[in-house]
């Protein structure tokens, strides 16, 4: 069974090209901290190449360029709930609370990037 219990968190991915580039990152931003402050834990330990880390912890700017993050109309982000690998987080996402407590938290920072 692969494991890894070592990069547990939630990851928020962004693209930052243009015409929606800076709503994306406040989006992002504001998701990052609702989630941190509903007790979400944020990766930090980076993805290479692929995505740069943001100043804001658990939040990746794309530079792969994909398609779902840069095309669409409105400001679109990608959340990674956990690492699939990590059985704590496994059995954590398993429990209908968290589901809840994570639908409550994406709410919150819907609502706060909304208000801007």
């Amino acid at each position: 069974m692969l494991r890894n219990d070592a990069q547990p968190g939630f990851t928020v991915l962004f693209n930052e090209g243009e015409p929606l580039g800076p709503q994306r990152r406040q989006l992002a931003r504001d998701l990052a901290a609702s989630l941190t402050a509903a007790g979400f834990l944020p990766y930090t330990q980076g993805y290479g190449e692929l995505y740069d880390a943001d100043d804001v912890p658990g939040v990746y700017v794309d530079r792969r360029g994909l398609k779902m993050l840069r095309t669409p109309e409105v400001p679109s982000v990608i959340i990674e709930t956990h690492h699939a690998l990590d059985p704590a987080e496994v059995a954590c996402w398993k429990r209908p609370e968290t589901h809840a407590s994570f639908a409550q938290a994406v709410s919150a920072g819907i609502d706060t990037w909304l208000a801007r």
